[in-house]
């Protein structure tokens, strides 16, 4: 019996290290204060911890938004902060973790901005529409960030969030609604435009939603006998945001 009980003795500790953890998650893009709600309880495995990856976004134009998504994380990928640039915008991001049932990683402390330029320049471009990036130039670096990297983000993570309106054979070009459509990972908010002529009256289709992206961007126009019709879509990428009316001849 004693042998028995120093063998219970001895497994416990291996019992409590393979128990896999429940993690808070919550995904919040594009916010511009750094908070995340909307929770939900996650399984991890048990060779994950808690994780919360934090990302700080500045563009061009001085905007700055965040991004926060707590999950499940392998142990190796904590406690790590970074950043990168480009000649429109910069990025830093850092990874935080904690080891118990429902924990709250803080978050990471980020490298902080600097203008102080280094020794290191690197090409640089920009693309939203393509895989391939056309170099438009040559920026020098800042702080530690010291090594030059190609960067991609696919849109799958994030399903954008668009303004939704309808209005058919209208007088003038307005479309005004505060409803929202949630999209699919692979669509664009959009705006497809329609001019008819009909006897000389002219009417306007506008409908604003969410559409593939190999529709955007795209014109056109049909006639017959006594009606012409000029169409078409354009397409915008960020929560909410107004696509411009497309140019129809």
């Amino acid at each position: 019996m004693k042998v028995v009980q120093r063998l219970l003795c001895l497994l416990a500790p291996l019992i409590v290290t393979a128990r896999a953890l429940t993690c808070t998650s919550c995904v919040c893009l594009n916010e511009v204060t750094p908070t995340c709600t909307n929770s939900s309880a996650v399984q991890c495995s048990p060779s994950e911890v808690c994780a919360t990856t934090y990302r700080k976004t500045t563009s061009q134009n001085g905007k700055v938004t965040y991004d926060i998504i707590r999950a499940c994380a392998p142990k190796d990928k904590c406690d790590k902060v970074g950043g990168l640039s480009s000649y429109n915008v910069r990025m830093t991001m850092g990874i935080g973790c904690c080891s118990t049932d429902r924990c709250a990683p803080n978050l990471p402390q980020l490298t902080q901005d600097t203008s102080a330029y280094n020794d290191v320049q690197c090409s640089t471009c920009s693309s939203s529409q393509s895989t391939i990036c056309q170099t438009i130039g040559n920026m020098t670096c800042t702080g530690q960030e010291t090594r030059c990297v190609t960067y991609s983000m696919s849109g799958t993570g994030h399903a954008l969030m668009c303004t939704s309106c309808v209005s058919l054979n209208a007088c003038e070009l307005n479309c005004t609604s505060d409803s929202t459509v949630q999209c699919s990972s692979s669509e664009l908010c959009a705006t497809a435009y329609r001019k008819k002529s009909h006897n000389g009256k002219i009417t306007y289709d506008i409908i604003r939603a969410c559409a593939p992206k190999d529709k955007c961007d795209k014109v056109g126009g049909l006639s017959s006998s006594n009606v012409k019709m000029t169409m078409g879509i354009g397409c915008c990428s960020t929560d909410r945001c107004a696509p411009v009316l497309p140019q129809c001849e």
